[in-house]
């Protein structure tokens, strides 16, 4: 399977993936709020990691080998990597789908 993601995206804004193995890798695409209605996922049911009261995002764009449990940081905001997958249309991969979760810091509060 090809990968095109990497050029379908070269001119997104980029981000930087901090693997949990200490080393980092690059992205370029977009983080998007996750919408949904008042019941989902997005507020306040319960989840394997507990619940969650804050909004979920996705990234689609390109990114070297995320995983869950890696931080995602775009434009001085971080992400916990949830859920890593890709796009695949027609055999060929256009797109990595990660579902995040937003960090708080102190700024944030």
């Amino acid at each position: 399977m090809k990968d095109q993601s990497k050029r379908i995206y070269r001119r997104a804004a980029e981000a930087v993936v901090a693997r949990q193995d200490g080393t980092t890798g690059q992205a370029r695409g977009l983080v998007v709020r996750l919408w949904g209605k008042a019941d989902s996922l997005t507020s306040g049911e319960r989840h394997v990691s507990g619940l969650l009261e804050s909004p979920l995002y996705v990234f689609t764009g390109w990114a070297e080998e995320a995983q869950p449990g890696d931080v995602l940081e775009q434009e001085g905001r971080r992400y916990t990597i949830l859920k890593a997958g890709k796009l695949v249309v027609g055999g060929l991969t256009v797109a990595a789908r990660l579902l995040l979760e937003g960090q708080v810091t102190d700024d944030s509060v």
